[in-house]
């Protein structure tokens, strides 16, 4: 998202949304505790529809995880955000802002479908239970 929006025309280049939620609600305090704050809200809100996706549905391929996340971003950003009064709605704005924050969650959604398969694989090799051959003080360590 970062790297799109350093792309943008220069009048375009204003803060993205996250920065933009993030003071409305905590009120503009620009500096760095409040794109912190931003960064932190953007992630739990990220992390929590992920959860949400995994919860509610099973085995997403990536392709079905990206329209997904364009749903999040059209929910938030032509819905529920600009109906809570927070920001205006997302029609209002450049297509090029629309389509960096679009792609961010096309990604976003993707990359969620496929970390369920991901942590399986995990579970199933290198976190598979085995000798701790790099614990101090354990049998099975190296000489």
């Amino acid at each position: 998202m970062d790297r799109a929006h350093r792309r943008l025309p220069p009048q375009e280049q204003y803060p993205l949304p996250p920065r933009e939620v993030t003071d409305v609600i905590l009120g503009d305090r620009s500096g760095r505790a409040t794109a912190e704050a931003a960064i932190a809200a953007h992630f739990a809100f990220g992390a929590l529809a992920g959860a949400l996706l995994g919860a509610l549905t099973r085995n997403v391929s990536p392709a079905r995880g990206a329209l997904i996340g364009l749903g999040v971003w059209a929910g938030s950003y032509f819905g529920w955000i600009p109906l809570a009064g927070i920001l205006r709605s997302a029609a209002s704005h450049p297509i090029r802002r629309n389509a960096v924050m679009a792609l961010a969650h096309l990604v976003w959604g993707g990359v969620t479908a496929m970390t369920p398969t991901e942590l399986r694989r995990a579970h199933a090799g290198m976190l598979a239970p085995g000798p701790a051959l790099d614990a101090r003080g354990r049998r099975g360590r190296r000489a």
